[in-house]
């Protein structure tokens, strides 16, 4: 018995790159995808760091029996009026100064950040100092 082979094994030239192009095109649009969600992801973190470190100053307040006051000078979150380290990617901008009294409640206010091409809100309500946070 004689065993034949056949070179019609494998795939074609055309056919593998045919399938390497179906698979660089869908990898381009995967990572650029992937990548503006991260993106979108960190900028979520930070706001979400400003919106502990809020909290704590209203926490603060209360059990120190010291009135803070909120504001922004060239870009950055000053609270009495020295700078809150950690924050320089982000730009900060405040109307009117928010201040937090030795009560713990707080005159409210909004706080406009930036993060790379992000922006973010956060409303702080009078008089309790309720936060929301919101994307722009």
């Amino acid at each position: 018995m004689k065993i034949v082979y056949s070179n019609n094994e494998g795939f074609t030239l055309v056919e593998l790159l045919v399938v390497l192009t179906i698979v660089s095109i869908m990898a381009s649009v995967t990572v650029s995808v992937s990548y503006s969600m991260y993106q979108g992801y960190q900028a979520a973190v930070e706001a979400e760091k400003i919106v502990a470190v809020i909290s704590s100053i209203r926490l603060e307040s209360f059990l120190y029996n010291q009135e803070k006051e909120l504001l922004t000078k060239e870009g950055s979150l000053m609270i009495n009026n020295e700078a809150v380290k950690g924050f320089n990617n982000i730009f900060f901008s405040i109307e009117q100064p928010i201040k937090y009294f030795k009560t713990g409640t707080t005159s409210g206010g909004t706080i406009k950040m930036k993060f790379k091409n992000y922006k973010f809100a956060l409303n702080i309500k009078s008089p309790f100092g309720d936060m929301t946070l919101n994307r722009e």
